[in-house]
């Protein structure tokens, strides 16, 4: 860890919110007309390849991921070589997660009226590198390291600055029994990205949602 890291004070709070999930499946060769068919709005975009991780971003129905060295950016015209796939914003996530030649999927959306209660983890993590512009592609990054490693990001960075991406975790508590005996415990049931933040991170706030 580098000293500036070591600076870094995040101020993690427990919320409480009301979480609806739908989950289902659906065949690889599908999942993008899938996508449109199903109205999942605008978000950025996480995706798993089989030979890359890729950031992008969604929007009029198509998912635009950063990627390669001139071109930049591409549009996603198969799911044939996406492992994963999450589009996010600060109200839901679509994740959907291969599985032999289907893609399982899941929606959660938070802070809904028929949802369940929920209480939550916000917690940043840090996207490695530091930014570059891009004259060619304008409303991108590229977060690059000394190393080789390089992120394009759907984001218009400041040179040299740094970036996050924001999780969120849901937590499921259990009670104390003695019936059979069990201690109190809790695990995380269910997890998503939810936007992208400044790096270093002096502060995370969060407001009590209901």
């Amino acid at each position: 860890m580098s000293p500036q890291n070591e600076k870094i004070r995040i101020n993690l709070k427990l919320t409480e919110r009301r979480s609806k999930i739908e989950v289902g499946s659906v065949p690889s060769s599908e999942l993008l007309d899938w996508i449109r068919m199903k109205s999942i709005p605008n978000g950025y975009v996480y995706a798993a390849l089989d030979d890359a991780i890729c950031l992008g971003i969604y929007e009029n129905e198509q998912v635009t991921i950063g990627k390669g060295q001139e071109q930049v950016t591409e549009v996603l015209q198969t799911a044939h070589y996406v492992q994963e796939l999450r589009i996010f914003n600060e109200q839901q996530e679509f994740k959907a997660t291969r599985v032999g030649q289907e893609f399982r999927w899941r929606i959660r959306q938070d802070d809904v009226e028929e949802g369940e209660r929920m209480t939550c983890l916000d917690e940043p993590h840090k996207l490695w590198g530091r930014a570059k512009k891009l004259d060619r592609a304008k409303g991108w990054s590229l977060l690059e390291e000394e190393r080789g490693s390089r992120l394009y990001i759907p984001c218009q960075i400041q040179q040299n600055a740094e970036k996050g991406i924001r999780f969120r975790k849901y937590i499921t508590f259990y009670e104390w029994s003695l019936e059979p005996p069990q201690p109190f415990h809790y695990r995380f049931s269910d997890e998503r990205l939810v936007a992208f933040v400044d790096w270093p991170v002096e502060e995370v706030e969060h407001s009590d949602a209901k």
